[in-house]
């Protein structure tokens, strides 16, 4: 019975120290991206949660299925804050989902306590949609010096396609994560709300955007 409670207890104490591990590396990350963000001219403001039964309300009847897991939340809905916030259980990365309604653009959150939450960004609201390219660290391999330098058109070019120049470079290279800037006109005020696009899933960001958005999503340097 002692040997069961004390198995118990580390596996407890494990979960508890990888949960705060966790958080602790979102918050390092929602700092660093909100800052960098910042300073290129982007307000953080906040956007509010909605119920999902008040979505067709809000910006109508489902046009398009549902794109999973392409980006991880990291700023702008202070409740959603709150929430990742919270001590839990389960450790899960706060992943987001996209919509294409008939008036606008559904975004959906999965929790750290597993539950779904819900935006309603109305056509009409959204500013504009960047992706923000990462930054590039390249490590001399003579000094180990670091440099660091914008990832520019490496990723993307006029056709959206990936194209080389990364592939063999090994470990001389460390390519931070892309982000992905909404821009809105919410509630009489500029909100911004801030995305990691998660890895190997840029393109489909790019492509789902760029079809749906046009004329307002910007590939920024």
């Amino acid at each position: 019975m002692l040997s069961s409670l004390i198995a118990i207890l580390i596996v407890v104490l494990f979960i508890r120290h990888r949960n705060k591990k966790a958080l602790k590396k979102w918050e390092l990350k929602k700092r660093q991206k909100t800052h960098a963000i910042k300073s290129l001219g982007f307000a953080i403001g906040n956007i509010n949660l909605i119920d999902k039964g008040k979505i067709n309300d809000q910006i109508g009847t489902l046009k398009k299925m549902p794109q999973i897991g392409l980006c991880e939340y990291i700023a702008g809905i202070d409740q959603f804050d709150e929430i990742i916030r919270k001590p839990n259980f389960f450790k899960t990365e706060p992943l987001v989902n996209f919509t294409i309604y008939e008036n606008g653009l559904g975004v959906s959150i999965v929790g750290n306590n597993l539950k779904t939450y819900y935006l309603a960004l109305k056509n009409t609201e959204i500013k504009n949609i960047y992706l923000q390219h990462g930054e590039i660290t390249l490590l001399d391999a003579s000094s180990h010096a670091k440099r660091r330098a914008i990832l520019g058109g490496l990723l993307f070019g006029p056709s959206g396609a990936l194209l080389g120049g990364l592939s063999g470079m090994g470990k001389g290279i460390i390519k931070e994560s892309d982000s992905l800037v909404i821009t809105l006109n919410y509630e009489n005020r500029e909100q911004t709300l801030l995305l990691e696009i998660r890895k190997g899933k840029a393109i489909k960001v790019f492509k789902f955007f760029k079809e749906n958005y046009p004329e307002i999503f910007l590939v920024k340097e």
